[in-house]
Formats: structure tokens, C-alpha cells, sequence
């Protein structure tokens, strides 16, 4: 007798999972398929911004070690990630200074402190730079915006 029970029961829970999966199996079959898709596009972003980055990083160090170094940073740093063009801004700086041509140098660096593309962790670089260089009406300029963003003053 406890036989044909548990065979009710059974044919009864068979019965309401069919009625479930029914009404709800869409949306779990939608769910699993929004979660593949998910994962790809993020592993897929993923892949192509290391992509990006290591065209980027082949570009500096390329026109790094080339003859004329200063042309080349100017030529690819439109083709770099922003990491890598601000880095070739900064290096093409700092070879303006070491090359005496304090005017260039000055206008490069007073550039990238006002340059929006240079975040606030990194504005205080382009500020300190300019002190190290003679004073002139570039500096004046820059003045403000530098003390206002760093704390520091140009003498």
C-alpha cells in the first residue's frame, strides 16, 4: 500500500517540476546564456585592451631606441593608449631641458599640467617641472593652475 503513496508522490513532484520548468525555463535558459555572453565580452575587452597596450609599449620602446628618438615619440604618440602618449609628452619634455632649449621645455611641461588628459595623481609632476627652468612669462602662466592643483608656487 505505501508503494502506489510514494508512486503518487513521485508522479506528483515529477509533475510540478515539469509545470516549473514549463513556466521558469526560459528565463533559466535566458540567465545562463546572459552569463556566457557576459564572460565573453569581458575576456574578449580583456584581450583587446592587452592587445592595445602592447602595440602601445612596442611603439615607445621602438621609438625610443630609434636614431632620432624626439621625432619618432612625436610621430607615434597619436597611435599610443594614453598611458604611453603621456609618458612620450613627459620624455619629449624632459629632452627639450636636457637640450637647453628651456622655452620648449618650459611650454611642454606647462602643456601637460594643463592638459586635461593628465589626471590629478599625476598633476603634481607636470607643476614641479617648470621650477627647475629659468622663470619666464610661461611660468607666469602656469602659475596658477599649479599652485591651485598642488600646493606649489613658481618663483
Amino acid at each position: 500500500m505505501a508503494d502506489i503513496f510514494d508512486e503518487i508522490d513521485e508522479e506528483l513532484k515529477r509533475d510540478r517540476t515539469q509545470e516549473l520548468w514549463t513556466k521558469y525555463g526560459k528565463y533559466v535558459i535566458a540567465a545562463a546564456a546572459a552569463v556566457v555572453l557576459g564572460v565573453g565580452a569581458s575576456q574578449g575587452f580583456n584581450a583587446w585592451t592587452r592587445s592595445q597596450a602592447e602595440t602601445s609599449a612596442n611603439l615607445y620602446h621602438q621609438a625610443l631606441a630609434a636614431d632620432d628618438a624626439l621625432t619618432q615619440l612625436q610621430a607615434q604618440a597619436g597611435n599610443m593608449t594614453d598611458g604611453y602618449a603621456l609618458l612620450a609628452r613627459f620624455q619629449l619634455a624632459a629632452a627639450h631641458a636636457a637640450a637647453n632649449d628651456l622655452v620648449s621645455a618650459e611650454s611642454a611641461y606647462a602643456a601637460l599640467a594643463a592638459g586635461a588628459r593628465v589626471s590629478e595623481c599625476r598633476r603634481p609632476w607636470t607643476c614641479s617641472q617648470p621650477m627647475h627652468i629659468a622663470p619666464s612669462s610661461a611660468s607666469k602662466k602656469a602659475a596658477p593652475s599649479c599652485a591651485a592643483s598642488s600646493g606649489m608656487y613658481l618663483r
